[in-house]
């Protein structure tokens, strides 16, 4: 058709209507029910009318449909609809754009079709449209279209960074700090998209270029005397909070300056960072983001804040019931205000956390696996991250069948491949190694010894700093190790596990590191009568007593087969009794490795003794257990240690060779 004849008539309804029923009766187009619209019968049709057009033609032609379009729909709801229609046409002639208003405004439509694509977390289609927002702006437009400007870039920035292409984040964010010098919101909001992109690439200065652009915002932290800090900012928000209840906070008027919430959205970034990297400046940055807003009105950081809050109650060893309140009452923020940004958040600080205390593992997996769909969906990949190594943790720890905890590392590891660093997929990868072990898909025992070393610029080193993933792989490995009876190698691990009460205070995992450290030490002391051994063992039984007393929910079993073996190392009187509450416990739990555990230990036990039938009876118990949790290596380890296992009781009265 001629481009020119278009224009020309293109309000002659009555030609457009004429034109369509004869192509429609030559079968080139089909009429959409009742007249809505029409369309090619075939894509060859389609292709063959666009080839009447000659190659110099077709930016023109795309150009002019793009803005007919454009100029002709008026309908807010209908413009929506054929929103990514038009920013198509325009985006195929974009470079032929010369007039000043047109210029503009096909910049604003592209701004809407890149936000429609975020909104669906279509990344790369959104950055396509701010990219070709950026091409139309000119140097001038930061002076006369300041807004516009800032906005596409600040987008461009944000969605370069979400589909890694870090190389295009750099020359967005370049731009947008040389323009936005005089704006702390838009700089605020430009920092937050590089610390997020540096957390990707697990770079530390993450921490340090998030703190240095709170300094403009006046909010400094302390770089030397931490703990002086944190006992007197403690004391002052302990006196903020303790009559701050749902309602109350409820009640607060929503924050509406833009430079508060900007700042409080960067703070609430830095929490799981410092987490990583500088664990001693994380109540700092909790005890200012409560402060803040219970100063200036609830905002999208107000049920992280809480969450948080709570972990640190809890860290510092106040009562369950307590910090237990807190992560509630940051739930209930978080539905009412509906904050989709913060969920993946809040849901690690709470059933990561707190809730991992008091109810079981198993029942934190589906809320933690909707905070990391979200994490993913809105692309906070700290939290999701953090989401995913907890879901891997409860799964496996909880007892849940391998094949059942093998699917799940599988899913996560899918779902983060398109957004996730190196950092992350070695931190999913350790539970895979585990779990691939103990199903006899891998021989490779000492899978923590070989993950690739930072040479191949990984997480687990001390270079990066990545304390508390480094620690969750070695306790991984020091749990294999023990149930698979290398206690040689479950002490190794155990003497590089110093870190690990301060890395995860606050939640259950230190109490579950103590108990597989006081087995591996008691199973050594029965080769030698090491005084580490026993130092160890005693002060493992003394902080799982300690941590029964606050929050008995996950550890009662551990904690009962712990006294059992350290009252028969000791030969103490009745230790059969902890073994039978020890075993009662963990079949209530169901934790199924750990139920199996208990009666091998406790068939030893008996085999120590003499007593074959007995033992024998707890043996065959355990590799009952051990089948039902899908160890085909441990069974059969099991078997080779004890070759009767196969047979009638009858049968078991000859002594067996240990």
């Amino acid at each position: 058709a001629d481009m020119q004849r278009i224009v020309e008539v293109e309000d002659n309804e009555a030609l457009a209507a004429s034109s369509i029923s004869m192509a429609s009766q030559e079968g080139l187009l089909d009429v959409i029910e009742n007249g809505k619209g029409v369309a090619f019968t075939h894509d060859s049709v389609n292709e063959a009318a666009y080839s009447l057009l000659q190659p110099d033609q077709h930016a023109p032609y795309h150009l002019r449909l793009g803005q007919i379009l454009l100029k002709k729909i008026c309908c807010p709801n209908l413009l929506q609809k054929y929103l990514f229609t038009i920013s198509i046409q325009l985006a195929r002639g974009v470079e032929l754009i010369t007039d000043e208003e047109d210029r503009i405004a096909t910049a604003c439509t592209f701004f809407s079709a890149g936000e429609k694509s975020m909104a669906a977390s279509a990344f790369p289609e959104a950055h396509f449209f701010f990219a070709k927002g950026c091409q139309l702006l000119r140097h001038d437009d930061w002076t006369n279209n300041y807004r516009l400007c800032c906005d596409i870039y600040t987008k461009a920035a944000d969605t370069a960074a979400l589909t890694k292409d870090f190389q295009e984040m750099d020359k967005c964010l370049a731009i947008l700090f040389d323009h936005c010098k005089g704006s702390i919101v838009d700089y605020l909001n430009a920092s937050y998209i590089q610390v997020r992109s540096l957390v990707a690439q697990n770079d530390p200065a993450s921490l340090d270029t998030g703190l240095e652009a709170l300094r403009l915002a006046d909010e400094n932290f302390p770089s030397r005397d931490l703990a002086m800090h944190t006992i007197v900012g403690f004391a002052k928000t302990r006196r903020l909070m303790k009559s701050k209840g749902t309602r109350k906070l409820l009640q607060l008027p929503p924050i509406t300056d833009r430079q508060m919430i900007a700042t409080l959205r960067l703070l609430d970034l830095l929490v799981p960072i410092s987490l990583t990297f500088n664990q001693q400046l994380l109540p700092l940055l909790c005890f200012r983001i409560v402060k803040l807003n219970l100063t200036h009105g609830i905002s999208k950081a107000t049920p992280s804040a809480v969450a948080l809050y709570g972990m640190i109650l809890s860290r510092f060893g106040y009562p369950l019931t307590e910090t237990a309140k807190y992560a509630e009452t940051a739930l209930v923020l978080q539905r009412e205000l509906k904050c989709n940004d913060t969920l993946a958040n809040v849901t690690l600080l709470t059933y990561g956390g707190t809730f991992t205390r008091i109810q079981k593992l198993s029942d934190c997996i589906e809320p933690l696996q909707s905070g990391f769909n979200s994490g993913i969906k809105t692309g906070d990949m700290p939290n999701a991250r953090g989401c995913a190594a907890v879901i891997s943790w409860c799964s496996f720890f909880s007892g849940q069948r391998l094949t059942t905890v093998a699917n799940t590392i599988k899913h996560l590891r899918t779902s983060m491949s398109e957004f996730s660093s190196k950092s992350i997929m070695h931190g999913n990868r350790i539970y895979q190694n585990a779990v691939d072990y103990c199903l006899g898909v891998s021989k490779d025992s000492r899978f923590y010894y070989n993950m690739p070393t930072v040479r191949d610029d990984v997480i687990i080193s001390s270079k990066r700093n990545d304390l508390v993933l480094d620690e969750q792989a070695k306790l991984i490995q020091l749990t294999v190790s023990c149930i698979f009876c290398d206690y040689e190698l479950a002490w190794a691990m155990s003497e590089k596990l110093g870190l690990f009460g301060s890395a995860f205070a606050g939640t259950t995992w230190p109490y579950t590191c103590a108990f597989y450290r006081g087995m591996t030490a008691i199973s050594m002391l029965h080769w030698s009568s090491s005084r580490q051994y026993a130092q160890t063992a005693k002060s493992c039984l003394k902080e799982l007593r300690k941590g029964h007393k606050k929050s008995g929910k996950n550890i009662t079993h551990q904690l009962y087969l712990l006294e059992a073996e350290y009252a028969a190392c000791k030969k103490f009187a009745f230790p059969e009794k902890f073994y039978l509450l020890a075993i009662e416990h963990a079949a209530l739990s169901g934790v199924t490795h750990e139920h199996a555990y208990a009666c091998e230990r406790f068939g030893t036990y008996h085999f120590l003794r003499k007593n074959h039938n007995a033992a024998y009876e707890q043996i065959r118990e355990a590799h009952t257990l051990y089948s039902k949790w899908g160890s085909k290596p441990k069974c059969e380890q099991l078997k080779k240690k004890y070759p009767r296992l196969g047979e009638s009781e009858r049968f078991l009265r000859y002594p067996h060779k240990m």
